[in-house]
């Protein structure tokens, strides 16, 4: 027995960690947002991560670590098809930041 496309799919997704666009690709789903995490750097400033698109920046401050990451993603899709991608054609960046549930 061979499966193709959303069937293969469905089967090996139990068994495979798929990218967000392979995964959007096989559902047919289209995402709408690009998710990135923002935390603490370990010495100074900020450290932005975008898993979606395997983006890591940084800044001194929150502005400049947004910016950062905007201009990043801007960069990493200037010529990439979005649909291809997974992406509807104007995703929008949706930003966690992370921060110590104690403060000592």
């Amino acid at each position: 027995m061979v499966f193709f496309g959303k069937e293969a799919f469905d089967i090996l997704d139990k068994y495979v960690d798929f990218s967000l666009a392979a995964r959007n690709y096989f559902t047919g789903k289209k995402n709408d947002k690009i998710k990135a995490q923002i935390r603490e750097g370990e010495q100074s400033g900020f450290v932005a991560e975008c898993d979606d698109l395997a983006i890591v920046t940084q800044g001194q401050n929150l502005d400049e670590v947004i910016l950062n990451m905007r201009k990043a993603i801007a960069l990493h899709l200037e010529s990439e098809d979005l649909a291809a991608l997974g992406f509807t054609p104007n995703p929008q960046l949706t930003i966690n930041y992370e921060v110590s549930a104690c403060v000592l």
